[in-house]
């Protein structure tokens, strides 16, 4: 004889989505972890999203299960989650020419771009950068250099600046340059060995010698394979 099975409905107040472990209301009650049937969803379930719950008597005793999450067709909510499950593109740009004399990464004062990609359990996230950079003195020896910092959901960062490869614009030759020479430079490079996460790219910045270094039209684009 069949399990006798019922059916509630809850609304996530958290779910982690690196582990799955979830606190959802039902009733005013909150559960926590309830297993979930439909885990190719999962990428849809956020904070304040409505799910479905299976319920099974075994015996006397209970055995609860989220087996999907409620949209209605042609809401917001709908489109979202569709757009959550087949996303793996991420892209930012600031277009603002922003200068530093910095020769260490740092921030510019126009900050960014930055992304949030989701890795997914293979670990791989191939990363994109690129910028216009003009180089504005005729010293022998200048330009400038961009790369990203990644960081995981709590802040704690993976791979600090200069750690991941640059695209950068250098002259270091002995002949003097036309003041406000520029390059516009591209780099792709594939970091293979992080978590399922949501990570924070972040675009750095410093001058490759003394003198004032611009950057304008910065893009940072990651695919998570």
């Amino acid at each position: 004889m069949a399990d006798p099975i019922s059916w509630r409905k809850g609304t996530i107040i958290s779910f982690n989505q690196s582990t799955g472990s979830s606190v959802i209301d039902v009733g005013g009650t909150h559960v926590s972890d309830v297993p979930i049937l439909g885990v190719a969803e999962a990428a849809t379930y956020v904070p304040g999203a409505t799910v479905g719950i299976l319920v099974v008597d075994t015996g006397g005793s209970q055995s609860w299960f989220v087996i999907g999450r409620i949209v209605r067709a042609g809401t917001q909510a709908y489109i979202d989650s569709v757009n959550r499950l087949s996303n793996s593109f991420y892209s930012g740009q600031v277009d603002t020419a922003t200068d530093t004399t910095s020769t260490t990464f740092g921030d510019l004062t126009t900050y960014g771009p930055l992304v949030n990609p989701v890795v997914k359990s293979s670990g791989k996230l191939l990363v994109m950068v690129s910028s216009v950079i003009i180089a504005n003195d005729s010293d022998v020896a200048n330009g400038g250099l961009m790369t990203v910092q990644i960081s995981d959901s709590t802040g704690a960062i993976i791979y600090g600046t200069g750690t991941l490869p640059n695209v950068g614009y250098y002259y270091s030759d002995n002949a003097t340059h036309a003041l406000g020479d520029s390059q516009e430079a591209t780099r792709a490079f594939l970091v293979s060995d992080l978590g399922p996460d949501t990570y924070t790219v972040l675009a750095k910045y410093r001058a490759q010698g003394s003198s004032l270094t611009t950057f304008s039209f910065r893009n940072v684009t990651c695919i998570a394979l």
